[in-house]
C-alpha cells in the first residue's frame, strides 16, 4: 500500500474552535480507551493554547485536502526560572500522527517548523518529554538532547497490591484479604507523620514567596507562582479532578504543597501526584504521607508520582517508598540556554505537572 501524501503543513499562533475539535478528534482516536489522565475535549486545547497568560501557543499541524488534521505538535509557553532569572520557555507536546500518514517524516517537519516559530518569538528554552520510541528522532533530526543526568520515573505506591496483581493474574484474587491488612500497615506508618491540610484549589501570595525560595535553590524550574498555578490547575477544564494538600508553619507560611489528580487507568483508580514542591524535607514528607492517606481512605488502588529518581526524593518518600516502574526522558533544544540546563550538574525541579501529560 502506497503512502498517503495528501497533506500540507500549517503553523498557527493559538487555536480556533474548528482546529481544537480536529486536534481533539485526532488525539482521542489514538489514545488508549482505558486510560484517563486528562481531558481530550476541544475546550482543553483552547484553554491551553489560546487562553494561556504566558502567550498563545504554537500549533503545528499536518492537514489533508479535506481539512482533516492528520498530525500535530503543539508548543505551550511557560514561565520558568533559570539561574535565578525569570525567563519564558516552551513545552512541546500533543505529538500524534494518523497511522495512515506515518513513515513520511511528517513529525520531524512539524517539530522543526514549531521550533522555528518558537525561536522567532524570542524563546530559546524548549523542552519535551516524548515517548521512548521518539527520543532518537528528536535527537537525530530535531536538534534536541536528553538531560541524561536527570532521568524521570513513573513511581507507584500500591494501596491495593493484590487487586493490582489480580488485574493481570486472576489467581491472586483469592488473596484479596491481604489488601486490608496491608492498608492497616499503611495507616500505622502514616501515624508517624504530622497531619497536614487538604485545601481548596486556591493559591495565595505565599506561593510566590515559596517560588522565590525554590528559584534560589534550583538552577531550573517551571514557575510555581500563584498566578501560574491558578491557570494550570484552578481554571483547567479538569479542575474538578484536582486537589491540594498544604503544609504551613505556625504563622501560616507555606512550607510544601502537593497537587493531586483523581484518574483511572487500566481498571485502576489512580491518585496521581501532579506536583509536589517545597524547601523543607519534613514538610514534603508530610504532604506525601497525606496523599497516601487520601488514597487509602477514598478507595484508590495506586498512588502515582512522576518525577526524579535521586537520594533527595528517596529521603522524602521514606518509609512510604513507591516503586520506580518506568523511565521517561526530559529533552531540551540545543540552544545556548538549553545546553546550559542540559549540562547543569545540580538537581533541577521538574514533575508531570510541568507537562501536558496530566
Amino acid at each position: 500500500m502506497g503512502l498517503n501524501t495528501d497533506w500540507r503543513i500549517e503553523i498557527h499562533r493559538g487555536i480556533d474552535n474548528e482546529q481544537a475539535s480536529g486536534l481533539s478528534n485526532l488525539i482521542h482516536s489514538l489514545s488508549p480507551p482505558n486510560r484517563q489522565r486528562r481531558s481530550l475535549a476541544p475546550e482543553y486545547y483552547l484553554w491551553k493554547l489560546s487562553q494561556n497568560p504566558s502567550g498563545r501557543g504554537v500549533v503545528a499541524l499536518a492537514v489533508n485536502s479535506k481539512k482533516k488534521i492528520v498530525a500535530s505538535t503543539t508548543g505551550t509557553y511557560k514561565t520558568v526560572w533559570s539561574n535565578q532569572q525569570q525567563r519564558k520557555a516552551c513545552e512541546f507536546g500533543d505529538s500524534y500522527t494518523d497511522p495512515n500518514y506515518q513513515k513520511q517524516g511528517i513529525m520531524t517537519i512539524l517539530v522543526q517548523k514549531a521550533t522555528e516559530a518558537v525561536l522567532q518569538d524570542g524563546v530559546d528554552i524548549i523542552y519535551t518529554t516524548p515517548n521512548n520510541q521518539s527520543v532518537k528522532g528528536y535527537e537525530a533530526r530535531c536538534s534536541f538532547k536528553t538531560k541524561s543526568n536527570f532521568p524521570l520515573f513513573f513511581w507507584g505506591l500500591p494501596i491495593s497490591p493484590i487487586f493490582l496483581l489480580s488485574n493481570k493474574y486472576p489467581l491472586f484474587r483469592v488473596f484479596s484479604m491481604f489488601d486490608k491488612l496491608y492498608q492497616k500497615v499503611l495507616h500505622l506508618v502514616g501515624l508517624l507523620y504530622k497531619e497536614v491540610e487538604i485545601k481548596p484549589l486556591y493559591f495565595d501570595e505565599a506561593y510566590d514567596r515559596l517560588n522565590k525560595k525554590m528559584a534560589d535553590i534550583y538552577p531550573f524550574l517551571i514557575s510555581r507562582g500563584a498566578s501560574y498555578l491558578k491557570f494550570r490547575y484552578g481554571i483547567n477544564p479538569d479542575f474538578a479532578s484536582y486537589g491540594l494538600i498544604e503544609s504551613r508553619d505556625d504563622i501560616g507560611e507555606l512550607e510544601a504543597a502537593l497537587i493531586y489528580k483523581k484518574c483511572s487507568q487500566d481498571g485502576m483508580k489512580v491518585l496521581f501526584v501532579a506536583d509536589m514542591f517545597g524547601v523543607k524535607r519534613g514538610a514534603l514528607s508530610n504532604v506525601w504521607a497525606q496523599a497516601i492517606k487520601i488514597g487509602r481512605d477514598q478507595g484508590f488502588h495506586l498512588v502515582a508520582y512522576w518525577g526524579a529518581k535521586n537520594w533527595k526524593m528517596a529521603k522524602i518518600f521514606a518509609p512510604l517508598l513507591p516503586i520506580p516502574v518506568s523511565i521517561k526522558h526530559l529533552l531540551f533544544y540545543t540552544s545556548k540556554s538549553g545546553m546550559k540546563i542540559i549540562s547543569e550538574k545540580n538537581d533541577i525541579l521538574f514533575s508531570i505537572g510541568d507537562t501536558d501529560n496530566v
